[in-house]
């Protein structure tokens, strides 16, 4: 394995070379280079496997010099950027260029071991899957994960085995449907793709193929044929999205149309690229491209008074104060349809500041704050309840809550899951009801009682489920009925999943 190190500061710059030769043996070549123009040259002559730098170099900075690289379309190394915490503001244009780590200054043996092992994974994996064919790969799904992947390249090689095999014809267009779920991807995975292809199937897409990317938390559908576009886009994003948001899934939709077989994996990135507008838009929007491209933002403004009472709420050690303020600065941001990149950079600034005040009040809390994991979690996020989660995941670190109160918001909320969960209440019904977004009634379930509001609402309805299955002679499709489920069936899976047992064996062990 080749790496090369570009930094302009020599005492960082041998530090980490030394790092990488004492404790990474199977690091055949370590290159130096003090400058953006260097790295470009031994990268031309090295053709390395990783290349780490620094981000602010004179006169080249490192992300202009991956910029260059990648224009020329023919270097496949893993890239490291090099960022002190107060640089942000590169972290969105680092993931643009497909910068696969981040390492932050001073790097620490651990962290760096840590980088190390996913890249020498990926590219043993990536090696193996140069080596293969398309016999060898197998199923179809394996073909198709490797070309949206680019290990693969769609070539009428491999478009005539498609059609000779399969029946599909590779130069003919195919949609693209994504379903993002973030960290609820097992949790929602296979009920999703269940939902999608009973879906599908009922509108008569009957050849598609689902393929999951559990790293980047997806599914992706490809439809081979499609007869009316538009039809489909109307059909996701008023039926089947409104579906899936009746049982509080964080899922996320986006659709766009390859020409050929040939854009699969260059529309798939841009799906991931346009999906973070369900930011600003809401979970519940169909991110339909290139129809996002026609959106009109407004201009963000950024709410400085906001921040400040954040700051000197942190500053007085106050939870409560400190609480009430990042809700409304959090709230400032789904008023308007502002750029997803926008809301993001803002909040990582709020999050700095209140760093920078944690230092000086609560350094012990300080020290425990994974900065690293913070730039990673914001620039990811893909949904305004992620952004959530970073925020006040950084607020109960930096002051201990004095008492684990329940909010009004999630009392009113219990009380409607309560009076209606027999004939079925959703999250965005809630939300309705109680004049705020469903991302923050899910973001304080989360905060306040420590588990989703979707497995507050599936715990509730199965101790009802177990009450009259302990207390009573119903049916067990009554017992589901009254418990909230339609379906007896679908029950008696979630209740086997959750229990480890049938309804039946329930009512048995408990008689």
């Amino acid at each position: 394995m080749k790496i090369i190190v570009v930094e302009d500061e020599i005492r960082i710059r041998e530090g980490l070379v030394k790092l990488i030769r004492r404790f990474f043996p199977q690091v055949s070549q370590v290159c130096e280079a003090k400058s953006g123009e260097e790295g470009i040259h031994f990268i031309h002559e090295m053709d390395p496997d990783i290349v780490i730098t620094d981000i602010r170099m004179e006169p080249l900075n490192g992300l202009e010099m991956l910029r260059i690289l990648n224009q020329e379309k023919k270097w496949n190394f893993k890239s490291v950027i090099l960022s002190a915490y107060s640089e942000f503001e590169y972290a969105k244009q680092a993931i643009s260029l497909g910068v696969n780590e981040y390492l932050i200054k001073p790097v620490e043996i651990e962290e760096l071991r840590k980088v190390m092992d996913r890249l020498e994974e990926e590219l043993r994996e990536e090696k193996q899957m140069r080596t293969d064919t398309p016999k060898q790969l197998r199923s179809l799904e394996t073909i198709l994960s490797n070309v949206l992947s680019g290990q693969l390249e769609m070539n009428e090689e491999l478009g005539g085995f498609l059609l000779k095999n399969y029946e599909i014809h590779w130069d003919e267009p195919a949609g693209m449907i994504r379903v993002y779920m973030g960290r609820r991807f097992e949790e929602e995975k296979a009920f999703l793709i269940t939902a999608l292809q009973n879906s599908l199937l009922k509108k008569g897409y009957q050849n598609s193929r689902v393929i999951s990317f559990p790293t980047d938390q997806e599914v992706v559908v490809l439809l081979f044929s499609i007869a009316d576009e538009q039809q489909l886009e109307r059909y996701l994003q008023y039926t089947f999205l409104s579906d899936i948001h009746r049982v509080d899934t964080a899922a996320t939709v986006g659709f766009t149309v390859c020409q050929d077989f040939r854009e699969l994996r260059a529309q798939l990135e841009t799906l991931r690229d346009v999906m973070p507008w369900n930011i600003s838009l809401g979970e519940d929007v169909l991110i339909s491209f290139p129809k996002i491209l026609d959106i009109h933002s407004a201009e963000l403004i950024y709410p400085a008074e906001m921040e400040k009472k954040c700051t000197d709420a942190l500053y007085k050690m106050n939870y409560e104060i400190l609480n009430e303020q990042m809700e409304r600065f959090l709230q400032y941001f789904i008023d308007q349809p502002y750029p997803p990149d926008t809301i993001k950079k803002s909040i990582l600034r709020c999050i700095w500041n209140l760093l920078n005040a944690a230092k000086e009040v609560n350094f012990e809390a300080y020290k425990k704050v994974d900065e690293q994991s913070i730039i990673e979690a914001v620039t990811h996020a893909a949904t305004f309840g992620e952004l959530e989660m970073v925020v006040y995941s950084l607020q109960e670190l930096l002051i201990q809550r004095k008492a684990k109160a329940v909010g009004l918001i999630v009392k009113k909320a219990q009380s409607l899951v309560e009076e209606f969960y027999q004939q079925g209440i959703t999250l965005e019904e809630i939300a309705s009801k109680l004049g705020v977004s469903p991302e923050h009634i899910s973001a304080q379930f989360t905060r306040e009682l420590g588990i989703n509001f979707s497995k507050y609402y599936r715990d509730y309805r199965l101790v009802k489920a177990k009450e009259l299955l302990a207390g009573t002679d119903l049916k067990i499709y009554q017992v589901a009925a009254k418990a909230g489920y339609r379906d007896a069936k679908y029950f008696s899976k979630v209740f086997r999943e959750s229990e480890g047992i049938l309804p039946m064996e329930y009512r048995q062990n408990h008689r």
